[in-house]
């Protein structure tokens, strides 16, 4: 007892920490944030990529403007969307924010 009050008379009251200690602690909390933050955004992000790879003619799609519509024709790039009877306008693939359920 009389050796810890000794120690801690010298050292000033503060008790060392090892380096590895903390290196070991940062490496950590960047694993949790890398799993709690970064993993669900790829999976959304894959996600996203596979559904706009999928596109085809007759979906019935939203797109980030809040366009509805249906597919009519597909390009590299584009999607030519029917939106009523007389009228289709060109929106770029990834615009599109969803696909309406497939029947």
């Amino acid at each position: 007892m009389v050796e810890t009050l000794n120690a801690m008379a010298q050292t000033g009251g503060q008790s060392q920490t090892n380096p590895l200690t903390t290196v070991i602690f940062i490496v950590m909390i960047i694993a949790i944030l890398y799993f709690l933050l970064f993993m669900p955004q790829r999976k959304q992000e894959q996600k996203r990529k596979q559904m706009i790879a999928t596109l085809t003619k007759g979906d019935e799609v939203v797109t980030s403007g809040g366009i509805h519509g249906t597919i009519s024709r597909i390009k590299e790039d584009t999607i030519i969307v029917k939106i009523s009877e007389k009228t289709e306008i060109a929106v770029e693939k990834n615009s599109v924010s969803r696909v309406k359920e497939r029947k």
